[in-house]
């Protein structure tokens, strides 16, 4: 439906009066003959919020089903045929794993000269184990502290957003996670044949205080 609506948008001579804005994990961008870039041409305005929680497998294992080089190429595409800065962002959400992503995002925000929205993961109790809260205190703070120090001499206006919210996050309440989150975690892990202690290997901080709960 959505692609027959963007067609007919365009036979029927509307594009110049709509404005059109994606929330999307870009995942596709075409489907039979249409491709969305295509598409988007014929609008005054539009704008793309690309979703994306880390690069390479840290990002394929918090989105599962993510190709990473896929939504990369993809990303680049939209590039392609933006008009302005504004049109293709990246939308990025913090996580556990996330937090061993932030020198990667800000690289890439730099490397594809955009604009990168910024979120932290929703927690609402505390057997949310990829919560980056539910890290010590110390160890969050020091993780923080480690990436802003790379990231303020080199940032532009547009790694603001993720340069304010890890400042922020430093001001927020941490929480002592539960084990039968870290039980439920390990049983999606089983499911997915994935295994996050891969992954916290990258710091060995981390790895430890999983390790511990």
């Amino acid at each position: 439906m959505h692609w027959k609506a963007m067609e007919r948008i365009i036979e029927l001579d509307f594009a110049d009066e709509v404005y059109v804005r994606y929330n999307t994990n870009l995942s596709r961008t075409s489907f039979r003959k249409s491709n969305l870039f295509d598409l988007l041409r014929y609008f005054n305005d539009w704008q793309v919020c690309a979703s994306i929680d880390g690069t390479g497998k840290i990002g394929e294992y918090v989105r599962d089903g993510l190709d990473y080089e896929q939504w990369l190429r993809n990303f680049k595409e939209g590039l392609s045929v933006s008009t302005n800065p504004r049109q293709m962002r990246l939308d990025f959400t913090i996580t556990l794993l996330g937090l061993l992503e932030l020198k990667n995002m800000f690289d890439l925000s730099q490397e594809l000269n955009t604009e990168i929205l910024t979120k932290v993961m929703f927690t609402f109790s505390n057997d949310e184990i990829l919560s980056p809260l539910s890290l010590p205190k110390p160890l969050l703070d020091d993780i923080i502290d480690d990436a802003l120090e790379y990231m303020k001499p080199k940032a532009t206006r547009k790694q603001r957003p993720l340069i304010d919210v890890l400042t922020n996050l430093k001001k927020r309440e941490t929480f002592t996670p539960t084990r039968s989150g870290k039980l439920r975690q390990m049983y999606i892990d089983k499911i997915r044949k994935q295994d996050i202690t891969q992954l916290l290997e990258k710091d060995k901080r981390m790895l430890d205080w999983w390790n511990s709960i």
